[in-house]
């Protein structure tokens, strides 16, 4: 008796809609409301799961050592609310943050088991979205934040939720940041449809917005980036070796700038008149570190920044004080998860740099454009956001699921010579 062929999997197309649909919402979503990117990774990661291939090709399709990496830093974290000043109030949180990055390694596996056909459809809509995010953030650029302001005040004027106006700079600078990252993996999508011409006025177009924005931070993270995808283009191997140096020189640099700074500001010494966000962020540092002094091994406890150094009231940059975080990963993570902490952060990051110069064998532009984004990522986060800001951790998530994307090897391609 001959067995019956199976149905194909009805659902089996499930995901790679969903992470098209998700690149053509991320212009709106990162402009708007970038808060919204949370549950944007969990959507795709549950319509993912309904997809046949994802569920069959998940154990080899997603970098193990990278997700070993990062369950080992979660499980750190969660054991550092046992000696946490205000013990397992934070339980909450942790959850949430597990919950997110679980999502964003499903959608991962998604993106890079797509088939041809697949990522044919994702370039496509990583090239409206690219365009889209282009034209819009120049929009609301040009009118100081008006678009976004007027979309709360409809929903207030709609709902009986009220949400307070944004503010422009908050808004652009969010936008800014996701923008910065998501350029690279666009990038080879223009480049693979359009050419390189269309390539040169894209990032063109979006350096000159990263330029005109008010986040600085946002642009030395796209100029950083801009030089590690051209060395790469040309010495790969080189341009890893060069990424790991800088990024320990400069954030060792940045802490014994601080705190010298900072000693000067207190002693009374004349100081170069600097801006009030670069003071701010260099009584922050000094305060950080500081207190790592105080709990080098075992830190404060997971999310600890929120209540070390709340009860000092601004302006920061002539107190030493932490409003929120640290605005600087590293810094982060020795405060709350100690010197243990600090390694498996160093060893993620590091795991993830390997993967992502890996993440196409032989496509250099591929590869340009992973580690580009990855030091945007990094360039911003170690001045701006915290670690465990939910949207900031989700964009990390959304700008991988590009990049899988682009470098897609199909499920049924795994495990072939």
């Amino acid at each position: 008796m001959t067995a019956r062929p199976s149905a194909p999997d009805a659902r089996s197309g499930s995901a790679e809609w969903a992470i098209a649909g998700t690149m053509l919402a991320l212009p709106l979503v990162a402009v708007f409301a970038a808060n919204a990117l949370t549950p944007l990774v969990v959507l795709v990661a549950v319509l993912a799961l309904a997809d046949g291939r994802v569920r069959r090709g998940a154990a080899a399709a997603f970098p193990r050592t990278v997700a070993l990496a990062l369950a080992a830093l979660l499980l750190w974290a969660l054991a550092s609310l046992a000696w946490a000043d205000d013990d397992w109030a934070r339980f909450d949180l942790w959850l949430q943050i597990a919950g997110l990055n679980l999502a964003g390694m499903v959608g991962l596996v998604a993106a890079r088991g797509l088939d041809a056909g697949g990522r044919r459809r994702v370039e496509t809509a990583m090239i409206v979205a690219a365009i889209g995010f282009t034209v819009l953030f120049a929009i609301e650029l040009a009118a100081g934040g008006w678009l976004s302001r007027s979309a709360v005040a409809l929903w207030n004027a709609a709902t009986p939720w009220t949400s307070a106006p944004p503010t422009s700079g908050n808004l652009l600078g969010r936008g800014s940041a996701i923008l910065a990252g998501f350029a690279w993996p666009a990038a080879v999508a223009v480049r693979r449809r359009l050419g390189w011409g269309a390539v040169g006025a894209f990032l063109g177009a979006v350096g000159v917005l990263m330029w005109l924005q008010p986040m600085l931070a946002a642009f030395v993270a796209f100029v950083c980036a801009a030089l590690v995808a051209a060395i790469t283009l040309r010495w790969p191997r080189l341009a890893l070796v060069l990424l790991a140096l800088g990024l320990v020189t400069a954030n060792i640099g940045v802490v014994r700038l601080s705190e010298t700074v900072v000693a000067r500001y207190e002693a009374g010494t004349p100081v170069p008149d600097l801006p009030g966000s670069w003071r701010e962020r260099f009584h922050i540092l000094a305060f950080a570190v500081d207190k790592i002094g105080e709990r080098p091994l075992l830190g404060w406890g997971f999310d600890a920044s929120r209540r070390v150094g709340q009860d000092v009231v601004g302006p920061f940059d002539g107190n030493r004080a932490i409003p929120l975080h640290p605005h600087n990963g590293w810094a982060q993570l020795w405060l709350e998860l100690g010197v243990v902490g600090a390694i498996l952060g160093l060893a993620l990051v590091g795991l993830v740099l390997l993967a992502a110069a890996r993440v196409r064998a032989g496509d250099r532009l591929v590869t340009a454009a992973a580690l580009g984004a990855c030091v945007a990522y990094l360039v911003v986060g170690n001045i701006s956001y915290g670690v465990w800001q939910s949207w900031w951790i989700a964009n990390a998530w959304l700008t991988a699921l590009a990049i899988g994307a682009i470098g897609t090897k199909p499920f049924s391609d795994r495990g072939q010579k």
